[in-house]
């Protein structure tokens, strides 16, 4: 069926044409409704603007809602709230006055006006709301409240609205932003971990959901639960390749804090960040490959020396170098870390070993006494005192070696190892030509200690020595 020209010219006319061309009272209305709901906005401003004024106008706050809905959508927002504000002022018990009031506060919101966005929407009580508008009201109010520093009136509209629309499209919203407010308060209330997962698991592929996961990552490495942590980054890295490059070094730290050495290897090994360096060459170390944990090291500190994981780096570098029987690196490196109060006691103690390997006795002997005296109550101060008065021993230092082994043996702390260190300050004797000296080291031993398993050679050495005696009396 052919249509009439002079229909179609007619039509054309009466959408593109003034409103001098158009129907007048509610045909005009009508037109710009039609106009409105095709998304043709400007046509549809401009047919609401000639009428919005007009003496006998019905529903007059409709047309300016309209027309306020047709100023926004054109990006005209200064207009748009204008004609929001003659709604809201001039019928503040309709719908339309609802709806203008929030969208007035989205914008202010959107404009970071958040004093304005709260004024707005606390000038209407929640009961008279239309149910349909309340979720948006109540997350809009919520979050103006929050932004604005008023943590304390956010947090009640948040759990109002999750309590009693929380299935609408605003929760997720509320829920992220509840759990951000949770967490700034209180790291460890337990809301928050399932406040995050509610958003993860009811819109995983949205923005605030993908949000969220990175916001559930974080806070359940911030809580050292490491596994679950590198769970959600696996999934993040799994669903959104997108945020591989942002995620991917978190993803790794978290995998390592969890022991999980092969998963941090494989998400590092693109890394070649400081971070990526580090958490490799500590997995390859606890896999057991030295030498592949050594070149990573060695990588890090090529390439990022003034990083904060250099220090650690070095320290470990260095007592992967002890360990391996490197002695002039072990010394080198644990000599260039900064001593903590954490590291120091180890440091010295690498330095002490390393110098021993190296075959330099005095410098060994200063480092261990330096630990000995400096970490008097620490792990390693029993051992650092044997080996440095072995060490004299060695050096047939006979003298100092059984002063050093007599202390020990004195010393509550040196109990354990009592009974070798008489023992050797006997044999020192011995070396002095202090006979009596020597047997009364061997009979503190052979009274004191009966179960010593070298008993049968004190026995020996202390009747030589009383022999000794005898002849020279």
């Amino acid at each position: 069926m052919n249509a009439n020209p002079k229909t179609v010219l007619f039509c054309l006319l009466a959408l593109c044409a003034p409103s001098a061309f158009a129907a007048s009272g509610p045909d005009q209305v009508r037109l710009a409704d039609g106009l409105f709901a095709r998304s043709m906005y400007d046509l549809a401003l401009r047919e609401y603007a000639a009428v919005v004024d007009q003496p006998g106008l019905t529903n007059r706050e409709v047309v300016l809602y309209r027309m306020a809905e047709s100023l926004r959508a054109l990006g005209r927002a200064a207009e748009a709230d204008a004609a929001y504000d003659r709604v809201v002022t001039g019928f503040p018990e309709s719908v339309q006055a609802q709806r203008s009031a929030l969208r007035m506060a989205e914008t202010a919101v959107a404009g970071g006006r958040f004093e304005q966005a709260a004024t707005v929407l606390r000038t209407r009580a929640e009961g008279s709301l239309e149910l349909s508008l309340r979720p948006a009201w109540r997350y809009y109010r919520a979050h103006a409240e929050l932004k604005r520093g008023r943590p304390k009136l956010a947090e009640p509209i948040y759990r109002r609205l999750l309590e009693e629309d929380g299935s609408s499209p605003y929760a997720p919203h509320a829920r992220l932003e509840l759990a951000e407010l949770l967490q700034a308060e209180n790291p460890a209330a337990p809301d928050i971990r399932r406040l995050l997962e509610q958003v993860v698991q009811s819109v995983s592929n949205a923005p605030v959901g993908r949000q969220a996961a990175l916001r559930l990552a974080a806070y359940l490495y911030g809580q050292r639960d490491f596994a679950a942590s590198a769970d959600v980054y696996s999934r993040i890295l799994r669903d959104d390749p997108a945020q591989a490059e942002s995620v991917q070094s978190f993803a790794a730290w978290a995998a390592f804090k969890a022991g999980r050495w092969e998963e941090t290897l494989r998400l590092a090994g693109s890394l070649g960040s400081a971070d990526g360096l580090y958490v490799s060459a500590n997995s390859q170390r606890q896999l057991g490959r030295t030498n592949e944990a050594r070149q990573a090291y060695a990588s890090l500190l090529a390439a990022h020396a003034d990083n904060a994981l250099a220090e650690a780096a070095r320290y470990e570098a260095a007592a992967l170098a002890l360990q391996a029987g490197d002695f002039v690196q072990a010394r080198q490196l644990a000599g260039q870390v900064k001593p903590t109060p954490e590291l120091g006691e180890d440091l010295l103690w690498i330095q002490a070993e390393a110098a021993r390997g190296a075959g330099q006795r005095d410098d060994a002997i200063v480092l261990y006494d330096r630990l000995a005296q400096d970490y008097a109550k620490g792990s390693k101060a029993l051992a650092a005192r044997m080996s440095a008065a072995r060490l004299h021993l060695e050096a047939s230092r006979w003298e100092e070696a059984s002063r050093r082994y007599r202390a020990l043996a004195r010393d509550p702390a040196g109990r354990p190892h009592a009974a070798e260190t008489w023992l050797a300050s006997a044999y020192a004797r011995t070396q002095l030509k202090q006979p009596a000296e020597a047997v009364a080291d061997w009979t503190i031993l052979i009274r004191d200690y009966p179960g010593f398993g070298a008993l049968d050679e004190a026995l020996y050495g202390c009747a030589r020595a009383q022999a000794e005696l005898g002849q020279n009396q």
